[in-house]
């Protein structure tokens, strides 16, 4: 029989199936009340189980059956969310994952990682894992909808393109914060401008690291691990920039070619 398995922090739930929402939103909200009696337990681990008890619980349905017909949507209660789904492959991938580590509980280990160098990202709120015959099949993770940010392109090209300044202040800041990120012993394996996403709070850009899975930490990032991650943002900003349309150009523009 296929299980399912929450996993929040460093702690996991492994519930079978025949469970329905509000018995496993029980459970994680038992393990948040065994999390606050024991000693040393973090915050943050208390507060990450409560919050996927209200997310699991405000679901319509069964959560495998909801994602399979596409109709998984914000969770009320906890603020908008989204919920991603990630097919893990075949039966032996699926073992693979299992003894690697799935999406989901990659995605925890990145937040993590990112959170304790005290980086911006988005907060996850619940990761799970269905299984079958002991092989990972899928993966879910749950978390906050980042609705104030956009992503790096957005942000570069709002002004237009002859928006210098616009554009050497967000470069700036972002990459402020991927040599930051490298000096801290962190890289990405999948650094796109589509895992950064930026926000204006109080005059000043917040950079969001996103796409959480591939982050990884090491006593020191190489100057070819830093170089890579540089190569990758580069190339995925050359492909955002051959598919955009040379029709974006200001009004002021459009009219003295009028």
């Amino acid at each position: 029989m296929g299980t399912l398995a929450v996993a929040l922090s460093s702690a996991t739930s492994i519930i079978e199936d025949g469970m329905d929402k509000n018995q496993i939103a029980n459970l994680l909200d038992q393990i948040a009340t065994l999390l606050e009696l024991k000693e040393g337990s973090s915050p943050f681990e208390v507060r990450a189980y409560q919050n996927a008890a209200r997310a699991i619980n405000a679901l319509d349905g069964d959560i495998e059956q909801l994602a399979r017909e596409g109709k998984l949507k914000g969770v009320p209660g906890v603020g908008p969310t989204i919920i991603k789904r990630v097919e893990e492959g075949s039966w032996l991938k699926g073992w693979i994952a299992r003894l690697r580590g799935s999406r989901a509980r990659r995605v925890l280990r990145g937040a993590a990682i990112l959170e304790f160098a005290g980086f911006a990202r988005p907060e996850p709120l619940a990761a799970a894992e269905a299984r079958a015959v002991g092989a990972i099949r899928t993966s879910y993770v749950i978390s906050e909808a980042l609705d104030g940010s956009r992503i790096m392109s957005d942000v570069v090209l709002s002004g237009g393109r002859r928006n210098f300044r616009q554009r050497c202040e967000v470069s700036s800041a972002i990459a402020k914060q991927i040599r930051r990120l490298h000096d801290a012993g962190i890289y990405t394996l999948d650094l796109q401008e589509t895992n950064l996403m930026v926000e204006a709070q109080d005059g000043e850009l917040i950079v969001y690291f996103i796409d959480l899975e591939d982050f990884r930490r090491r006593r020191s990032v190489p100057s070819s691990l830093r170089m890579l991650n540089l190569i990758h943002l580069d190339r995925s900003i050359g492909r955002f920039l051959s598919r955009a349309p040379t029709a974006t150009a200001e009004p002021q523009d459009q009219a003295n070619h009028s």
